[in-house]
């Protein structure tokens, strides 16, 4: 019966293992700048169940990876998103570490293992126990965690989980940073008011799934072969990307966007709808012991979530921002992240140590910038 039903979903939505493998190549092999023998690409099994593995993309320029000798960057994408969609920032980072792209458990093209958490703290540890048995199968000792998005929550969530096993947290526009505002209702009303009938028809669609167990991505499901029409105005929104370039990112996006979800109905119970924490990452970033970086956009829709009065004790917590950058800052401005990433590795031992508890020090990151009229960001 599940062989029936697999076949028919994908006679819908288009979705083949063939095509997906295809265009993710396609990415890495017509865009990074990297040549073929620079990649490695594995599905890890992570236990007994059933599609349990995880799926990663090394990247070790002029060598296999198993020959790297340099400290690892692991970064996880964002949600529902995978690996080959950082491609624009590849060959720069992979100049001086050896990079693991890694899909989070049943997102990306990871396996699709079933979802079974009915809480945050059983759906984080669906998340993070995904990626700390493919730490152990890989048998790397200690890592620079790194994530965009929901990508970065997880990222610095693990980080506080096995501390002993980062080394330094880049954090690219997380989301769930800050808690939900009091006035969150009114905020979303004064968003939607000028859109149009379709955009606030979708908002509220998105909006009544947004719930533990189901995810905004089965929209695109239900449409079947007519989201490409949708992902088709998602890719138009990045203007560096050349025609062919945003063709070959929607083919790549509609394969991992078709495959069934379950890791993604982890992210009801992380989020609250526009980005805001339920478990805020500010708690988390204040007990966190090595450095951290995070960088957003002067464009970037999650840094509207930064309260006026934000702050934190941690000073080894350094807030970056990247100028004419979007949420997706890998693609829009490549260079200047990358180039700001390799500068604050390079100056890790300039990290100012964490305070005492007794300490009165409360260190308040720098004004962010007048356009999201919050205190405190560097440059």
């Amino acid at each position: 019966m599940r062989s029936i039903v697999s076949r028919l979903f994908a006679i819908w939505t288009g979705y083949s293992e063939k095509k997906e493998k295809l265009t993710e190549f396609t990415l890495l092999r017509k865009w990074t700048g990297l040549s073929p023998n620079d990649f490695t690409i594995t599905d890890t099994p992570i236990s007994s169940v059933h599609d349990d593995k995880i799926h990663c993309i090394a990247v070790a320029k002029g060598k296999s990876v198993a020959e790297g000798k340099k400290e690892a960057i692991v970064l996880l994408p964002g949600f529902g998103a995978s690996g080959a969609l950082y491609y624009r920032v590849m060959k720069e980072l992979s100049e001086k570490y050896d990079l693991y792209f890694v899909d989070m458990r049943g997102m990306g093209c990871s396996g699709r293992p079933e979802f079974t958490a009915r809480s945050h703290e059983e759906a984080e540890k669906y998340i993070i126990e995904g990626i700390e048995r493919w730490r152990e199968k890989t048998g790397l000792e200690k890592v620079v965690m790194c994530g965009h998005s929901l990508g970065g929550y997880m990222a610095t969530r693990y980080a506080k989980h096995y501390p002993h096993r980062v080394s330094s947290v880049l954090l690219i526009s997380p989301a769930g940073m800050w808690p939900k505002p009091q006035d969150f209702d009114q905020r979303v009303q004064n968003l939607i008011k000028d859109y149009g009938f379709f955009r606030k028809y979708l908002f509220k669609k998105v909006s009544a799934i947004w719930t533990p167990g189901r995810s905004p991505m089965e929209l695109l499901r239900y449409c079947g072969p007519l989201s490409v029409l949708l992902l088709n105005t998602y890719v138009s929104l990045y203007p560096s990307l050349s025609k062919e370039e945003k063709r070959d990112v929607r083919k790549y996006l509609f394969q991992i966007l078709m495959k069934p979800g379950t890791g993604e109905y982890a992210m009801a119970y992380f989020l609250y709808p526009g980005g805001y924490g339920i478990n805020p990452l500010e708690k988390t970033l204040n007990e966190i012991k090595v450095p951290v970086s995070v960088y957003y956009g002067t464009k970037d829709w999650v840094a509207a979530t930064i309260p006026p009065d934000m702050h934190l004790n941690n000073t080894m917590v350094k807030v970056r921002r990247i100028k004419d950058a979007s949420h997706q800052i890998c693609t829009d401005k490549p260079k200047e992240l990358t180039e700001k990433m390799l500068e604050d590795l390079a100056a890790r031992s300039e990290f100012v140590p964490l305070p005492s508890q007794n300490s009165p020090f409360k260190h308040q990151v720098k004004k962010l910038m007048n356009i999201f009229n919050v205190n405190n960001i560097c440059t």
